[in-house]
């Protein structure tokens, strides 16, 4: 909890294939800033597993570069 405020998130993931493709990400990158992402496999894993294992790191350094993370977004 931050703030008086409850952090809650819940996902529900229904596989329309076997092995399911899809991938998702919840993180919080700073207090306050929370990163959700749903990356749709829905041609192959490779590009979502790619985009689950590097989208953290490379928000988090830009956000490192910059005053806001509205400044980040813009870019």
């Amino acid at each position: 909890m931050r703030r008086g405020r409850e952090s809650r998130f819940c996902s529900l993931q229904v596989a329309a294939n076997e092995p399911c493709e899809d991938f998702v990400i919840t993180e919080e990158l700073e207090v306050g800033i929370f990163l959700l992402g749903i990356f749709d496999g829905h041609n192959g894993s490779e590009c979502a597993r790619f985009c689950v294992q590097n989208v953290c790191s490379v928000v988090r350094s830009e956000l490192s570069h910059q005053e806001s993370f509205v400044d980040v977004l813009k870019r």
